[in-house]
């Protein structure tokens, strides 16, 4: 782990990933409960943090749409400003 990985929700996170875990944001049909704002999100991050994986690399399981995983960012994750939101909810649900 990176030496600034030292959150334990940072450490779980990767831990995820570790074990074949994918971002919840990123599942084939997060577009249905967030909008991404690609215009606020640092050059490079966008594919490998935010676009939608395809349904053939992630499996939902049809489980519902988890805001609170592990595994999905928060919405000033990879902004180029603090006060900008890389992501919205479209139910108003606060990341």
């Amino acid at each position: 782990m990176q030496k600034d990985c030292v959150r334990d929700s940072a450490m779980k996170h990767e831990l995820c990933h570790a074990n074949g875990f994918g971002h919840e944001n990123q599942r084939p049909d997060a577009l249905n409960y967030i909008i991404i704002h690609k215009e606020n999100i640092k050059q490079g991050y966008y594919e490998a943090n935010y676009q939608p994986y395809s349904g053939d690399y992630y499996w939902t399981q049809n489980l519902p749409y988890d805001y609170w995983s592990i595994m999905h960012y928060p919405s000033y994750a990879y902004t180029t400003r603090w006060d900008l939101k890389s992501m919205t909810a479209r139910d108003g649900t606060d990341l």
